[in-house]
C-alpha cells in the first residue's frame, strides 16, 4: 500500500523519477521528499531434521538484529553463529522481500520441520528440493535467485 501524502508537509504525492534516479516513485512536489518503499529483509536457515529430510525456516529480521540471529532465531536452534555458511539470496519482488536464507553446518537437528507464526514464503519447496540436492555434494553452491511467477531461478555464485 502507497502512502498518498507526505510525511513531511501533507501534499499529495505525485510519481515522478527523482533526479539521479533511474526509476519511479512517489516524491512530493511541495517540499522534495521522495518516499522511499524498501522491502522486508527476511532471514532463514536450512538444516536437516531429525525425520532425514531438511527443514527451512524463515523469519523477518527486526530493527537492529544480526541476520545470523535472526536466522538462527528462525531455526529455533542453540547453535554458534559461525555454524551457518550463505547458502543462498533470495529477490521475492511479489512479496516485497529480500531473503538470506543460511545453511546449518552441524548437520542433523532433532525436532520437526515446519514454520511457526509467520508466512510461508512461496518460494521455499523449490529451494529445499535444491538443498537436499545439494548435500550429496562434495562443494555446496552458494546462490542467488529470483522468485518470479511461481518459478525460483537460481545462479551459482560460488562453490564452497
Amino acid at each position: 500500500m502507497s502512502p498518498g501524502f507526505c510525511r513531511r508537509c501533507a501534499s499529495p504525492l505525485v510519481p515522478g523519477v527523482p533526479e539521479g534516479e533511474d526509476r519511479p516513485r512517489l516524491q512530493c512536489p511541495a517540499c522534495g521528499h521522495v518516499e522511499y518503499q524498501n522491502p522486508r529483509v527476511r532471514a532463514g536457515c536450512l538444516a536437516g531434521c531429525g525425520s532425514g529430510t531438511a527443514v527451512l525456516r524463515t523469519v523477518l529480521v527486526q530493527p537492529g538484529e544480526r541476520l545470523q540471529s535472526a536466522a538462527l532465531r528462525a531455526l529455533g536452534a542453540s547453535l554458534p553463529e559461525d555454524d551457518l555458511a550463505l547458502y543462498c539470496a533470495i529477490t521475492d519482488r511479489g512479496a516485497g522481500e529480500v531473503s538470506l536464507v543460511f545453511r546449518s553446518l552441524a548437520g542433523l537437528l532433532g525436532g520437526r520441520g515446519g514454520q511457526e507464526g509467520e508466512s510461508v514464503p512461496q518460494w521455499q519447496s523449490a529451494l529445499l528440493e535444491q538443498f537436499e540436492a545439494d548435500l550429496h555434494r562434495p562443494d555446496v553452491p552458494v546462490y542467488t535467485a529470483e522468485f518470479n511467477g511461481g518459478r525460483l531461478l537460481l545462479a551459482v555464485v560460488e562453490r564452497s
